[in-house]
C-alpha cells in the first residue's frame, strides 16, 4: 500500500538497536503522525549519521539506501509519504494509538496497584 518496505527494513532490524532518531521526542502526549514525521526529517545530520554508524556496528553493514549518506547527505527520505493518511502506519495510526494508550494504561494501573518499583523491573534494560 506504498509503504517502502526497503527503507523500514534497512532503519529497523527484526531484533537489536533501532535509530534513536526514529524516536523524537513527543510535543505532547497525542501527537499527530505528521508532527512524527516533521521531527523526524528535522532530526540533525549529525545525529542520523551517529545513529547509522551505531546501526551498522549492530548490524555489521548498512544496507544500499543508507550506504551513501554521510553527515551533509542525511538519508533522502521518501519525502512524498510526508503527509499521506494512506501510506504506511498512517493507514493503521488508530490501530497504533489504541495499542499505545492500552500500554500506558497498563502502566499506570501497575503503579497503582503495586509500586512504581514493580513498573521499572517489569520494563526492559534497555
Amino acid at each position: 500500500m506504498g509503504l517502502d518496505r526497503g527503507w523500514l527494513s534497512e532503519l529497523i532490524p527484526p531484533t537489536g538497536y533501532v535509530p534513536d532518531f526514529l524516536n523524537p521526542t513527543p510535543a505532547g502526549p497525542a501527537p499527530a503522525p505528521a508532527a512524527e514525521w516533521d521531527a523526524i526529517l528535522a532530526s540533525p545530520a549529525d545525529w542520523v549519521r551517529q545513529d547509522l554508524d551505531h546501526l551498522a556496528r549492530h548490524q555489521g553493514h548498512l544496507g544500499p539506501r543508507l550506504r551513501p549518506c554521510t553527515p551533509t547527505r542525511p538519508p533522502a527520505w521518501p519525502r512524498s509519504h510526508k503527509r499521506s493518511k494512506r501510506t504506511g502506519s498512517w493507514h493503521y495510526w488508530a490501530r497504533i494509538r489504541a495499542v499505545l494508550d492500552a500500554g500506558i494504561f497498563y502502566r499506570a494501573r501497575t503503579v497503582a496497584e503495586h509500586s512504581a518499583g514493580r513498573l521499572f523491573n517489569d520494563l526492559h534494560t534497555s
